[in-house]
C-alpha cells in the first residue's frame, strides 16, 4: 500500500535560484508552487521538481529538471565522455561573433516558433553570443576545451554548429535541462518547458488549468485513458534513453572512423614528407599494385625515387614514383628534372628505362582540397610535354589519387580498371573518377 503523504504541494514545484523581480513575480503567477532561494541547502530537493536559475546550479539533485538562463554551470550531461572522470560541466562559458545562425529543422514546432520569435530575434541584433558547451577547469578562466556536443539538442546554433541555446539530459538521465540566453523571455520559455515536459512526465508537469480536467472530477473511462497515456510516456522515456545510447555509440564510432581516416586515406591530402610517401604507398597498394619504398632499400647517401610500383597483371612493368608535398607552394618543374635523373639511374642499374615515371604531388596542403588549383604546372607546358613523351611521365595530384582510392573502396570502379587507367595515363590527362 502506498502511504498517504501529508503536506505535498501542487506540482510542478519550482525553485527560483537567484531569480530577481519582476521576473520572479511573473513566474510565481503561472506556477502552482514556487519558492525563492539563495542556495539549494535551504530546501530538501526531493520535494521539488524544477529549478529555474540564472547562476551556477552546484549540487542540484539529478531528479530536478533545470531551466538555466545564461548560466555558466548547469551540471554534467548523462552521456559518458572523455571528461567523465573530471569535474566537467555544461554552460555558457565562451562566446562567438558569428552572424550566420541556424534553427535546426528537427525541433518540435512549438520550440521552433519560440526560438524564432524570441532568441533569434534578439541574437540577430547582438554583436556576440554565448556558446553552450561542455568543459572542465575554472569557470572564470574559461579553460574549456571545445568537444563535439553530440549530447546537446541545439535550439539555435551558428552555421559551424556551436549551440547558442539548447537542451540536454542531465547526468543520471532522470531529468532534462534547457539552457537559454539570459536575455530570453523567461516566462514564455518556462511555460513552454512545462507543456513539453508534461507530455513525457505528466506526474510532475501536468498543470490542470481547467477544473473539468482535474482528477477530482474524472470519470472511470478518463482515468483509464490517462493511465494509458502515462504508461506510454514511460515507454517513450525508455525508448528515448535507448536511442540516446545508440546515438552516443554511433557518434563514438564516427569519431573513431574520422581519426582512422585522418591517418590513412586523408593523409594524402594533409601530409608531407615521409608520412605522405607512406600514404601514397598505401593508396597504390589499395588499388592492387605492389609497392617498394626505396628509402628503406637504398643507402642514405644515394637516395633516389621514393617508390617503385609494379602491377601483378603486367609482367616486366615497373614505374618509379617521386612523392612531394608543399605547404603553401605548388608542383615544381625541378621535381620533374629530379625524377628524370632518377630514371637515368634506374636505366643504368636495370639495363632498361622504367616503364613509367610518376610524379605524385600534394600541393598547397594548408588549403581545402576543393579550393586548390585544378591544374598542375600549367605555366610550364613544354617541360610537361617533354616529361610525358620522353619519360612516359604522369603528373598526379593527391586529390585525384584520393578519389581513385575511394572509388575502389566503395565499388564504383574495379581496381583492375583503375590500375589500367594509371598505367596508361601521361602528363596531367587523367580521366575524372566518380
Amino acid at each position: 500500500m502506498v502511504p498517504t503523504v501529508y503536506g505535498e504541494r501542487p506540482r510542478p514545484r519550482a525553485l527560483f535560484l537567484h531569480v530577481e523581480d519582476p521576473v520572479a513575480q511573473e513566474l510565481e503567477a503561472i506556477l502552482p508552487t514556487s519558492q525563492r532561494i539563495n542556495g539549494l541547502h535551504e530546501v530538501r530537493q526531493t520535494e521539488w521538481d524544477l529549478l529555474i536559475t540564472s547562476s551556477q546550479i552546484g549540487r542540484a539533485s539529478a531528479h530536478l529538471y533545470v531551466i538555466g538562463f545564461g548560466s555558466t554551470e548547469l551540471g554534467r550531461p548523462c552521456v559518458d565522455s572523455s571528461m567523465s572522470k573530471t569535474n566537467s560541466t555544461v554552460g555558457f562559458v565562451a562566446s562567438t561573433i558569428a552572424t550566420e545562425l541556424v534553427v535546426p529543422d528537427n525541433l518540435p514546432k512549438e520550440i521552433e516558433q519560440l526560438v524564432k520569435s524570441d532568441i533569434l530575434k534578439t541574437a540577430s541584433s547582438s554583436q556576440s553570443h554565448g556558446i553552450l558547451m561542455e568543459g572542465y577547469g575554472s569557470l572564470q578562466s574559461h579553460r574549456f576545451p571545445i568537444r563535439p556536443n553530440t549530447f546537446i539538442q541545439p535550439f539555435l546554433a551558428t552555421r559551424s554548429g556551436e549551440a547558442l541555446a539548447g537542451s540536454f539530459r542531465r547526468k543520471g538521465d532522470e531529468a532534462e535541462c534547457w539552457a537559454l540566453p539570459a536575455d530570453s523571455d523567461w516566462v514564455a520559455w518556462v511555460k513552454l518547458a512545462i507543456d513539453v515536459w508534461g507530455a513525457t512526465d505528466p506526474g510532475r508537469f501536468l498543470i490542470v488549468r481547467d477544473w473539468t480536467r482535474s482528477a477530482r472530477w474524472q470519470t472511470p473511462r478518463e482515468a483509464e485513458a490517462a493511465m494509458a497515456l502515462q504508461s506510454l510516456a514511460g515507454e517513450r522515456t525508455e525508448v528515448e534513453a535507448k536511442l540516446r545510447e545508440q546515438e552516443g555509440a554511433a557518434a563514438e564510432a564516427l569519431r573513431a572512423a574520422q581519426e582512422c581516416s585522418d591517418l590513412d586515406e586523408r593523409a594524402l591530402l594533409t601530409e608531407q614528407g615521409d608520412p605522405l610517401v607512406a600514404a601514397v604507398a598505401r593508396a597504390l597498394e589499395g588499388l592492387g599494385f605492389n609497392v617498394r619504398n626505396m628509402d628503406l632499400e637504398l643507402p642514405e647517401g644515394d637516395r633516389r625515387e621514393d617508390l617503385r610500383v609494379t602491377d601483378p597483371d603486367v609482367a616486366d612493368w615497373e614505374a618509379i614514383c617521386e612523392v612531394r608535398g608543399y605547404g603553401r607552394g605548388s608542383a615544381a618543374v625541378s621535381d620533374l628534372m629530379r625524377l628524370q635523373r632518377f630514371a637515368e639511374r634506374y636505366a643504368q642499374d636495370e639495363g632498361r628505362p622504367p616503364s613509367a615515371c610518376w610524379y605524385v604531388v600534394n600541393q598547397q596542403v594548408t588549403r581545402d582540397p576543393a579550393s586548390r588549383p585544378s591544374t598542375i604546372l600549367s605555366s610550364n607546358p613544354g617541360e610537361l610535354d617533354f616529361f610525358a613523351t620522353e619519360y612516359e611521365g604522369l603528373v598526379l595530384d593527391t586529390v585525384v589519387l584520393f578519389d581513385v582510392w575511394i572509388a575502389a573502396q566503395n565499388g564504383a570502379k574495379e581496381p583492375t580498371y583503375l590500375r589500367q587507367l594509371l598505367r596508361g595515363s601521361r602528363g596531367v590527362d587523367f580521366p575524372p573518377v566518380p
